[in-house]
């Protein structure tokens, strides 16, 4: 049986680099656009002499971190609009090398690199001319793999699993996201997908699945039983505009050309620069791929029958039975469960406001605090759910549900109702 131990794990941050423009020619000069860039990849390549880095997007096989831009990754207006005349703004992705999951110390490697980073550009003293920001325009994508050998993927009945789990338990994964990552076009969820491909002319006149997460759950197991049937269900479209992207593992179809990257990417995390954060991302994704490649079909046929209509199944109780570690599911507990992440995240902002590049910094703290506040990613599940977003559900349970999301609100586990 598989386990986590034989997993690879590549991670993609995203974030934004703010400067006053004058403030020194090696990082920021009106001739050069990729001297910000330039200059990250350097001082982190002098600061950590151990850990490799480049400045393209692809070396080819991922051994080493890049320090490359992504043009999604920008300032809303409204941020923008608080930027001083005379400091640029710079999108910058981090891509990670290749882990082993089990044999290589990526805890350690992301800390390091993280502490570099926020002690070189993000200093809170006032007169200090650059900070790094995370908006809404920027994700935290994580790649599993099945191991670094060239011939190592996965079998189509662990990428069948995992995307029945994921889609017929995304009411409950949403509770771990921000609204801004519930409805952005590029990381579309499972249920609008499915939703999207039964309100299709063609899928009108072959009689698609009925709306319901169930149903959607045995569509994807009948698509994995034929040849080239789970690549023709999930290869309509750029995997990249989905929260789960299947188009790095999936051999395709009639060509049968194997994907060079062979991982399933994880797309919907908000961006963050926070190691506790991305590092139980991290463990909750390879916790779900090692559950799907170990589990039986019966056991998670089981799985999904028992509990997608369950009102008193919790997200707490979902990590646990996918083998989330316990001190994973403590820190969810404390970032969802009892709201205390979201202010504290929102005070620590309020802290680095300050200086020329206070407005902007408040603002897209303000926004970030917003767009995950408790109360209104529970308002926004409740209201999704009533309009049938998450499938449409028998009259008994959708009475029980509805008792659950009366007033919109989320509980992570059951002492929470306690606090």
């Amino acid at each position: 049986m598989s386990t986590k131990a034989g997993l690879t794990l590549g991670i993609e941050i995203e974030f934004l680099l703010i400067g006053r423009k004058d403030a020194s020619d090696l990082v920021y000069t009106t001739t050069d656009p990729t001297k910000p860039l330039t200059a990250m990849k350097q001082i982190l390549q002098h600061r950590l002499p151990d850990v490799p880095f480049n400045t393209v997007s692809d070396d080819g096989h991922y051994e080493n971190w890049t320090v490359t831009s992504d043009s999604s990754i920008t300032l809303l207006p409204s941020e923008f609009a608080e930027l001083p005349e005379d400091y640029f703004a710079q999108d910058v992705e981090l891509i990670s090398r290749v882990f082993s999951y089990h044999d290589d110390d990526w805890h350690g490697e992301l800390e390091q690199i993280l502490y570099v980073l926020h002690e070189l550009f993000n200093t809170t003293e006032p007169t200090f001319p650059f900070r790094l920001l995370v908006n809404e325009t920027c994700g935290l994508h994580v790649h599993v793999g099945a191991g670094k050998d060239q011939n190592h993927r996965f079998p189509l009945s662990t990428l069948s699993k995992l995307f029945q789990i994921v889609t017929g338990f995304e009411r409950l994964l949403s509770e771990m996201h921000p609204t801004s990552r519930l409805h952005e076009p590029a990381c579309k969820t499972p249920s609008q997908f499915f939703r999207r491909r039964r309100a299709s002319p063609t899928a009108r006149r072959r009689s698609g699945p009925a709306s319901h997460p169930l149903a959607w759950c045995d569509l994807i197991a009948q698509a994995a039983r034929r040849a080239g049937g789970l690549d023709a269900l999930v290869g309509a479209e750029d995997g990249h505009g989905h929260a789960y992207n299947f188009d790095g593992s999936i051999v395709g179809g009639a060509t049968q050309a194997v994907p060079r990257k062979r991982t399933v990417e994880f797309r919907q995390h908000r961006g963050t620069l926070e190691l506790l954060e991305i590092v139980a991302w991290c463990e909750v994704v390879t916790a779900l791929v090692a559950f799907c490649d170990g589990a039986t079909t019966a056991d998670v046929r089981a799985l999904l029958g028992g509990r997608v209509e369950d009102a008193d199944y919790l997200l707490d109780d979902l990590l646990r039975d996918v083998g989330v570690q316990g001190d994973v599911r403590e820190y969810y507990f404390w970032r969802l469960g009892r709201k205390g992440g979201a202010d504290e995240q929102l005070e620590a902002g309020r802290v680095r406001a300050t200086g020329p590049m206070g407005r902007v910094v408040e603002r897209v703290e303000k926004n970030r605090w917003r767009d995950g506040n408790e109360a209104i990613v529970g308002k926004w599940i409740k209201t999704y759910y009533e309009a049938g977003g998450f499938g449409r559900f028998g009259r008994e349970v959708s009475g029980s549900l509805d008792r659950k999301y009366l007033e919109g609100r989320l509980v992570f586990r059951r002492d929470c109702f306690l606090q």
